[in-house]
C-alpha cells in the first residue's frame, strides 16, 4: 500500500480522544465515519484504522496488525498521514471544500430555516404508522390506484375546464397556495420516513437549487440506514402526494359538481409535481433513488465524465477473460444508461430552450406591435406572458453558462469519477 499527501498535518498523540465524537458505520459494503451530522465514507483501510485508535491501540500496533492481515505491507509513517487526512476532514468546517462530506442539502445555497429539529421531529413522530410495512403497502397501492382511476377520468372527459376568467384568477392562487403546502407535506414525508427508522431529520428549509426555489429537508443522517431504508425515505415525499391525490379522488366522488373543477386541478398539480420528483437528472428524489438503488456515489459528476473513463478504456485496454467483460459490463450498465440518457438530455435541452425562446420572442412583437396589450387578453395575462418570458431568458442564460462551466470542470480533471481520497462527496 502506497500513500501519498502533499502536505502532512500536525498530529496529537493522543488520537483516541480526537476521535471519541466519531461514529463508526458499516453498512452495504460502505465505512462511514460519523460526526454529529456530519458523514464522511471513506476506505476500508482508513475505517479499520480509526478503529483501532478508537480501541486504544498504539500506530504501531496497527501497523503489525494490519502488515499479518494483508499482503502488502503498510508503514508507520504512512498510517500517520492517513489519520492526517481523517484529521483535515473532521476539523474541516462543512463549507469547507476539504471537509468533502456526505450531505443531501449542501446543493441547496441561500437556506432558510423553517422548522427547527425538534418541531420537525415531534411533527414527523405523529405519523410513523405509515411507515409501517403493512400499511404502506396496502396505502401505496390504494394511492396508486386511485391517482390511475382519477387520470382515467380526467382523460374520459377530455380535459375539459369550463371556466370564466374571474373563476380563473381565483383558481391559479388556490393553487399556488396549494403548491407551497403539498410542497411541504412532501418534505414531512421525507423526514416521517426517516424517523420510523430512528433517524432525526434536522429541518425543513427554503433555499435555492441550481436557479429555482425549493424546500428540502436534510436528512443527510440518513446515510447510516442500508440501501432499501433510504429508498424508503427518498421516496417518503411522493408517497405523501399519492395520499393526498386518494384524498382528493374521495373527495371529487361527493363534492358538488362546480367543485370538482378544483379538485381535478389540485390533483394535476400534485401529480406534476410528483412526477417532476422523480426526474434522476437533477437532485430530486429519483435521483437519490437511482443512486442508492445501484450504489452510484457522485453520480452527475461520474455520469459527465463517463466519456473520458470510457475513452481511457478505449484506448488502455486490459487483457481480461470473458467472464470478467461481461461481469465488467453488467457493473457499469446503470451507469452507462443513465450517461447515454443524461448526454442526451443535455443535448436536447438547449434546443428546447432555443425554441421557446423564438416563440416568446415572436410574442413580445405582437405585445409591442399592439401597443402592449395582446389581442384577446386582458392586461393582468399579458403582464403575466412578459414575466413569464423574462424569467424563461434569465433561465436559458443561467442554465446555458453553469451546464458549461460544470461540463469544463468536469473535462479538465481527466477522470471519470472521484478521485480515491479519503471521503467521497454524494
Amino acid at each position: 500500500m502506497t500513500i501519498t499527501f502533499k502536505q502532512m498535518i500536525p498530529l496529537e498523540t493522543n488520537y483516541k480522544e480526537r476521535l471519541a465524537s466519531v461514529e463508526l458505520v458499516q453498512t452495504d459494503n460502505r465505512f462511514l465515519l460519523c460526526q454529529g451530522d456530519r458523514t464522511f465514507r471513506v476506505a476500508e483501510p482508513v475505517y479499520r484504522l480509526v478503529e483501532g485508535l478508537k480501541q486504544g491501540l498504539s500506530l504501531e500496533q496497527i501497523q503489525q496488525q494490519t502488515s499479518r492481515e494483508t499482503s502488502q505491507p503498510v508503514t508507520t509513517d504512512a498510517l500517520k498521514a492517513m489519520v492526517g487526512q481523517v484529521m483535515s476532514r473532521l476539523e474541516a468546517s462543512p463549507e469547507s471544500p476539504r471537509s468533502n462530506q456526505l450531505g443531501r442539502s449542501r446543493y441547496i445555497y441561500g437556506r432558510i430555516r423553517i422548522t427547527t429539529e425538534e418541531q420537525l421531529y415531534e411533527l414527523s413522530r405523529r405519523f410513523t404508522w405509515l411507515f409501517n410495512k403493512l400499511t404502506f403497502s396496502l396505502l401505496m397501492v390504494v394511492s396508486v390506484a386511485a391517482t390511475l382511476l382519477f387520470l382515467r377520468r380526467i382523460i374520459l372527459d377530455g380535459g375539459r375546464f369550463n371556466i370564466t376568467p374571474e373563476d380563473r384568477a381565483l383558481l391559479i392562487i388556490a393553487n399556488y397556495i396549494f403548491l407551497a403546502g403539498i410542497s411541504f407535506v412532501h418534505e414531512v414525508g421525507h423526514a416521517t420516513a426517516a424517523v420510523r427508522y430512528g433517524v432525526r431529520p434536522k429541518e425543513v428549509g427554503f433555499g435555492f437549487y441550481f436557479v429555482f426555489p425549493v424546500l428540502y429537508t436534510d436528512v443527510s443522517r440518513i446515510w447510516r440506514l442500508d440501501r432499501w431504508r433510504r429508498i424508503v425515505v427518498n421516496v417518503g415525499g411522493i408517497y405523501f402526494q399519492l395520499l393526498i391525490n386518494a384524498a382528493l379522488y374521495g373527495l371529487s366522488q361527493v363534492v358538488p359538481p362546480e367543485y370538482v373543477l378544483v379538485c381535478k386541478s389540485l390533483f394535476l398539480l400534485n401529480t406534476f409535481l410528483a412526477v417532476y420528483s422523480l426526474n434522476p437528472f437533477l437532485r430530486n428524489d429519483g435521483y437519490w433513488m437511482y443512486s442508492d438503488l445501484f450504489g452510484l456515489q457522485n453520480l452527475t459528476q461520474r455520469s459527465l465524465g463517463y466519456p473520458v473513463r470510457l475513452w481511457q478504456t478505449l484506448t488502455n485496454p486490459r487483457p481480461a477473460t470473458l467472464r470478467t467483460a461481461v461481469t465488467n459490463f453488467f457493473r457499469e450498465l446503470p451507469l452507462t444508461v443513465y450517461s447515454l440518457l443524461h448526454y442526451t438530455l443535455m443535448a436536447l435541452l438547449p434546443v428546447w430552450l432555443f425554441r421557446v425562446s423564438v416563440d416568446n420572442f415572436h410574442l413580445m412583437e405582437q405585445i409591442v406591435a399592439n401597443g402592449g396589450h395582446l389581442p384577446g387578453k386582458a392586461d393582468a395575462e399579458t403582464y403575466i406572458e412578459i414575466l413569464k418570458t423574462t424569467v424563461l431568458y434569465v433561465l436559458t442564460v443561467v442554465i446555458t453558462y453553469r451546464t458549461a462551466r460544470m461540463l469544463m470542470r468536469t473535462f479538465r480533471s481527466g477522470q471519470s469519477s472521484p478521485a480515491q481520497t479519503l471521503a467521497a462527496s454524494a
